[in-house]
């Protein structure tokens, strides 16, 4: 992914990949691209085996469903039954962003106090409810969606910040990729590839794919975009999709 000038500004020349193995031992890469300057980059590097001291879900292994298991599965741990909390939504966005990533540390470590082991968290919400979670570039709704090829480099490694910290405390991201209603204009394949290429690494989380989808989607297309999500995500997490809403 585009990471600007690798330390959160939005211009620059830094590409990064972020990986998580499967085994300890080598591992060797090499990079294909059409842009020449990112073509033909080749090396390799050793994972050590786990030492027992990784903290929260990094010494269990990748959060996956497994054949004939009915709950989550952690590869190297226990069955995972979520006990999370759906409020606020809007966790990664305003009137979060004002006080940082040591406010949301705050607000993990109190979840975790409690036994709390998910956050359900929105990463779109533009036209939703609160109406104040976007990736792309932009301080208003309106510039979000001018600019929805465009992400926030700044925002986005905030982001990945608190998830590395839920890791380490165990809380599971249960990212919600689209609000009820919101707006469904962007490049779909686009959205998703960054969010897997940024956050994907992580081995806990949930991706869902829209909140109330029949406010904007059909079933085909929903099960459509996620199977491009699943196509892009490498490590297989868990995808889901919120309950269509009932007539009253």
């Amino acid at each position: 992914f585009y990471a600007g000038d690798g330390s959160g500004g939005q211009s620059g020349n830094v590409w990064r990949f972020r990986f998580a193995a499967d085994a300890p031992g080598t591992w060797s890469f090499r990079t294909f691209s059409d842009v020449e300057a990112l073509d033909g980059h080749f090396g390799w590097f050793d994972v050590r085996p786990l030492d027992g001291n990784e903290a929260g879900v990094y010494r269990l292994g990748r959060l996956l469903p497994m054949a004939g298991e009915y709950y989550l599965k952690f590869v190297d741990g226990p069955s995972w039954i979520k006990s999370g909390s759906n409020d606020p939504e809007n966790f990664l966005g305003a009137p979060f962003d004002d006080p940082g990533p040591a406010f949301k540390r705050t607000i993990v470590d109190y979840l975790v106090s409690k036994g709390v082991n998910a956050q359900y968290m929105m990463t779109h919400n533009v036209d939703g409810d609160a109406r104040d979670t976007w990736p792309w570039w932009g301080e208003t709704a309106v510039e979000a969606k001018a600019n929805h090829e465009l992400f926030d480099i700044a925002k986005l490694e905030m982001w990945e910040e608190i998830l590395s910290y839920m890791q380490r405390s165990g809380v599971v991201p249960h990212f919600v990729l689209e609000d009820d209603s919101a707006w469904s204009g962007y490049d779909h394949r686009l959205y998703y590839r960054e969010l897997v290429a940024r956050f994907g690494h992580h081995p806990a989380l949930v991706w869902n794919m829209g909140e109330e989808y029949d406010e904007s989607y059909t079933s085909s297309e929903v099960t459509e975009h996620a199977r491009i999500l699943s196509e892009l995500d490498t490590y297989a997490h868990p995808v889901t999709v919120h309950s269509r809403s009932l007539a009253v």
